[in-house]
């Protein structure tokens, strides 16, 4: 169930990223059915290993699966390239990319697979999360457009986020989630008055 609800979101968002109909919005809603096809790859490989090693603990890789399916749903380095390209949407369909369904998604995953990560996935989590704020800290300082601004934004929150999940703060991160998602659906509202 949980697979097709992933798979059903990245369709919708393939449409709805594709709402002008142009060219610009037609490879940006491309790009990121392609993201998220990646994501759905590892999330498959993730539940065969899953199901391999369901009477053990699970192992490295099938963590791993899991790990790299979050990442691409959740825009976070290395695949965050489709959350700006994203970006020629609508604004409302936006806000509901960037606070409330697809970005979030990974962060959900990740909740719900919490007991099963060892030291060593929570220490590579914390590595991964801060180059990835960094990253996206540093390209908002070379944009001009305020949407792609807001998006980049989005990522280095949700890296946070990440951040704060590998230091094992469950709760903080979740409540910093649900925070996220209501303070950037209204900046994304306000951010076209400018």
């Amino acid at each position: 169930f949980l697979f097709f609800v992933w798979e059903k979101k990245g369709w919708v968002s393939y449409f709805w990223v594709k709402f002008y109909l142009n060219w610009e919005a037609l490879l940006g809603a491309l790009n990121t059915i392609f993201s998220n096809r990646i994501g759905d790859f590892f999330l498959i490989y993730f539940f065969c290993s899953e199901y391999k090693f369901m009477f053990s603990l699970m192992d490295m890789m099938s963590i791993l699966f899991l790990f790299m399916s979050c990442l691409t749903k959740s825009s976070q380095f290395p695949f965050f390239g489709w959350l700006v390209k994203a970006m020629v949407a609508p604004t409302p369909v936006s806000s509901l990319v960037h606070s409330s369904t697809l970005v979030v998604s990974g962060c959900f995953l990740m909740y719900i697979y919490f007991e099963n990560y060892n030291f060593s996935f929570m220490m590579f989590l914390f590595l991964i999360s801060l180059l990835g704020m960094l990253i996206s800290l540093m390209l908002i300082l070379f944009e001009i457009d305020v949407k792609k601004m807001v998006a980049y934004s989005t990522m280095s929150q949700v890296s946070l986020i990440f951040l704060f999940f590998s230091y094992g703060w469950f709760f903080w991160s979740l409540l910093y989630l649900i925070n996220h998602a209501l303070f950037k659906s209204l900046l994304f509202i306000s951010s076209t008055k400018i």
